[in-house]
């Protein structure tokens, strides 16, 4: 399993610059659409403990943290 999870890590290390460029870090599908899309469905969050355990740059776990 060690030798999966470091070949994941160094797959994953490899294209994350490239990923960060090409979403960007202000304006991207998931700040845009997504969130606004996702957010209330899951009601108030404050003083909730949540796990962000999708994928990509953590847009998801920031808005939850600025909101409790």
């Amino acid at each position: 399993m060690a030798r999966l999870e470091d070949d994941a890590r160094r797959s994953w290390e490899a294209a994350a610059e490239g990923y960060r460029a090409h979403c960007g870090e202000e304006a991207n599908w998931n700040k845009l659409v997504g969130i606004p899309a996702m957010l209330p469905m899951l009601g108030d969050v404050a003083g909730r403990r949540v796990v962000d355990v999708g994928c990509g740059q953590g847009h998801y776990a920031i808005e939850l943290s600025r909101r409790g």
